[in-house]
């Protein structure tokens, strides 16, 4: 592999709304034009080439034991710590040539958590996310059938 320019289709679209968050008022519109460029992390400065980057989701809490993760694939409810989840990360980059992304998703709370209890705008509701009305009446009308 080697350096070079790296064209794609994929773009991330964004909207300027208003403060009546309606699409026919919107003030602006446009794409952020999102080309990735990763290097290699064994110094040699080496590109992945885009044609060569997939996608593989894994709940981190099916992998089992960080100690286990390279010989086999396995359900644990511990799944290490953070210092040894940067050993086998750093060892997936070196010999497998793996690239590892972490997605924190923090608004997987319950419903009476203290944090939302202090601040409810970090959840999705129908004040803050007035769009998912039609998915909170599907969702009513379907737990009434169950």
């Amino acid at each position: 592999m080697s350096s070079t320019n790296h064209s794609t289709d994929e773009q991330i679209r964004f909207l300027i709304l208003n403060e009546a968050e309606d699409k026919k008022n919107r003030n602006g519109q446009g794409y952020f034009h999102v080309e990735p460029y990763l290097v290699w992390p064994d110094g040699n400065g080496q590109v992945l080439e885009q044609e060569y980057i997939t996608c593989q989701s894994v709940l981190s809490k099916s992998l089992g034991p960080l100690s286990e993760w390279l010989s086999r694939i396995e359900v644990r409810y511990h799944s290490g710590t953070f210092e040894e989840l940067k050993i086998i990360i750093d060892q997936m980059a070196k010999q497998w040539k793996i690239f590892s992304i972490t997605d924190l998703v923090y608004n997987h709370v319950a419903n009476d958590c203290q944090l939302l209890k202090e601040h409810p705008e970090c959840a999705y509701n129908l004040i803050n996310s007035p769009h998912l009305k039609p998915a909170v009446l599907l969702d009513s009308i379907l737990i009434q059938f169950t």
